[in-house]
C-alpha cells in the first residue's frame, strides 16, 4: 500500500490569480499608490515607435530566401538565427549583416543597440584585416535592388551604394571598399 503524502500548498502572494488574493486597486490615473507618472517618450523614440514595422512569416520567408540568394552570390556561409552575422567567412575575415526592406515606406535600416553592440565587440576582437559590411536588399516594387556600406549601423538608402550582385561580390570578397 502507497503512503498517503500530505504536501500544503501555500497561496500565492498579491496578484497571483489565487481566489482571495487581489492586487491593490490603482489610485490615480491608472497606476498604484506611490507610482509616479510615465515618463513621456522622446521625439526620437515615438518616430521610431511610428515607423517601426512588424514582419509576419510570409515577410520572414522573402527575407530568408534574399539571405540564401546574396549567400549564393557571394560564396559566404550563411549562421544560425541570431548569430552575430547573417553571413560570415572567419577564413576571408569578412562579415556581412543583411537587412531586406518588403513593405516599410521610409528608406532607413536601423540595427538595435544590442545587435550593434555584440557587432562591433566582434570587430574589436577580430583582429586588423576583418571587414564588416552591412547589406540592403530593397524589395519594394519590382526588381529587387541591393545596397551595401562598409561597417554596421543605421543608415539610410542614401548613404549606401546601390550596386548588383557581382558588383557586391566585387566590394565584399574583393579589395575594393565602398
Amino acid at each position: 500500500m502507497t503512503p498517503v503524502i500530505d504536501i500544503r500548498i501555500g497561496k500565492g502572494g498579491e496578484g497571483s490569480g489565487v481566489r482571495g488574493h487581489t492586487t491593490e486597486r490603482p489610485t490615480s490615473e491608472g497606476r498604484p499608490e506611490g507610482v509616479g507618472p510615465l515618463t513621456p517618450l522622446s521625439d526620437k523614440a515615438l518616430r521610431a515607435q511610428q515607423a517601426y514595422v512588424s514582419a509576419n512569416f510570409e515577410e520572414q520567408k522573402i527575407a530568408d530566401e534574399q539571405e540564401r540568394i546574396v549567400a549564393n552570390a557571394l560564396g559566404l556561409p550563411r549562421t544560425p538565427d541570431n548569430d552575430t552575422w547573417d553571413l560570415h567567412s572567419p577564413s576571408h575575415s569578412v562579415g556581412v549583416e543583411l537587412k531586406t526592406m518588403i513593405k516599410q515606406t521610409n528608406d532607413k535600416i536601423t540595427m538595435s543597440k544590442s545587435a550593434l553592440a555584440r557587432k562591433t565587440d566582434f570587430i574589436e576582437h577580430a583582429g586588423t584585416g576583418f571587414r564588416a559590411f552591412t547589406v540592403v536588399a530593397d524589395k519594394r516594387g519590382g526588381a529587387t535592388r541591393y545596397y551595401v556600406r562598409e561597417g554596421v549601423g543605421s543608415f539610410r538608402l542614401g548613404t549606401m551604394q546601390q550596386v548588383n550582385l557581382s558588383q557586391l561580390k566585387e566590394i565584399v570578397r574583393g579589395s575594393r571598399t565602398s
